[in-house]
Order: structure tokens, then C-alpha cells, then sequence
């Protein structure tokens, strides 16, 4: 990090991640632009923070069922070194830098994921992406490598999938895709 930002920006970027988590970010040098981005994250959260990952993890170790996932944290770093630094980069230095803008950004994304409002939620996506390059590897590449996943899994025993809400919206998002490939979907609240 310290070669990729100027002076300015790398102090900024160390009171963020000490306001975010506590650490400054001579810890975080050696990680990807990327990856610190998600801790910032932590910023923009009012009040408690609720996963629903752990929540339904937690549910199914209770029932004894099998859990699994469709694909690897190695596999996600290995899509976080094929976004070029630049995109990583500019990414990281917006959210030090326009904080404010993000914020509000932020909150009507957890709106539209709140009101089960897919179609905001997809083009709240889609302003918040850096590049097409990069919707391509974080979202369209995944959900339709997803899709033969979850039909590979889904015959040989019944199974519940849990994704991230950005992973649904949109023509090439996984709703969508699911359809095309012959499955019939009912939303549940």
C-alpha cells in the first residue's frame, strides 16, 4: 500500500482503518487495495451488525446439515488479484476520499436490500462498480459458474443456497439466470 498511494492519501487511508477496525494500516500493508476496501465497509454501518451468514450457518449446524459452499476463499482471492490495481486503487482512494457520498450510498443500498427491491439493488451495483471489468469477475463470471453449481448440487440432494443480494439482480444475475436454465423460483420472506 505504501508504494501504490501518495503520502496524503496513505494517512487518510490509516485514520479510516483505525476508525473502521482499530488497526492502523502499517498492519493492512501487505494486502490487496481490494480486500481493505471491505474493511471500510465498517464505516459506513450504523448500529449493530447482523449476519445473516453466521445466522444461517448457525441454523443449519443446529439441524445437522451439510454445509458447503459454491466456491473457495482461495478462489476469491484469486479473482481479487485478476481486478487490475488501478480499479482497486481508485476504489480504495474513493472511499477515503468521498466518505460522505458512499455513506448515503450505503444506506439506500441496505433500503433497497431491506424492501427486497432487487432492480435498485442491481443498478446500485452497477453506479458503485469501478469498471464492466469488474462486475464481470466479482458478479457475471461467478453467477454463471453458480448456475451449473447449483444444478450439479441441487440433484443429488435438496438444498438450500444462500448468496449475496447483488448476486441476484439483473439479466445476468443469478434470478434470472436460474429461470433460463429451467428452474422455477418463488421469493421468501
Amino acid at each position: 500500500l505504501d508504494m501504490l498511494l501518495d503520502s496524503i492519501d496513505y494517512r487518510k487511508l490509516d485514520e479510516a482503518l483505525k476508525e473502521a477496525v482499530g488497526m492502523g494500516v502499517v498492519m493492512f500493508n501487505s494486502f490487496k487495495p481490494m480486500l481493505i476496501s471491505s474493511f471500510l465497509i465498517m464505516n459506513f454501518i450504523e448500529g449493530e451488525i447482523a449476519s445473516f451468514e453466521l445466522t444461517l450457518t448457525e441454523m443449519a449446524k443446529e439441524r445437522e446439515m451439510t454445509i458447503t459452499g459454491l466456491e473457495t476463499v482461495e478462489y476469491q482471492m484469486r479473482i481479487f488479484d485478476e481486478v487490475p490495481y488501478e480499479d482497486q486503487v481508485k476504489d480504495l482512494l474513493e472511499m477515503i476520499n468521498e466518505e460522505e457520498r458512499l455513506a448515503k450510498q450505503f444506506r439506500t443500498m441496505i433500503k433497497a436490500y431491506q424492501g427486497e427491491d432487487l432492480d435498485a439493488l442491481y443498478r446500485l451495483t452497477q453506479e458503485d462498480a469501478a469498471s464492466e471489468m469488474e462486475l464481470e469477475l466479482m458478479l457475471y463470471k461467478r453467477n454463471s459458474e453458480w448456475v451449473s453449481k447449483i444444478d450439479s448440487i441441487s440433484e443429488a440432494s435438496k438444498t438450500f443456497f444462500a448468496v449475496g443480494a447483488a448476486h441476484l439482480g439483473g439479466e445476468k444475475g443469478l434470478v434470472n439466470l436460474l429461470r433460463e436454465a429451467g428452474y422455477k423460483l418463488t421469493p421468501v420472506y
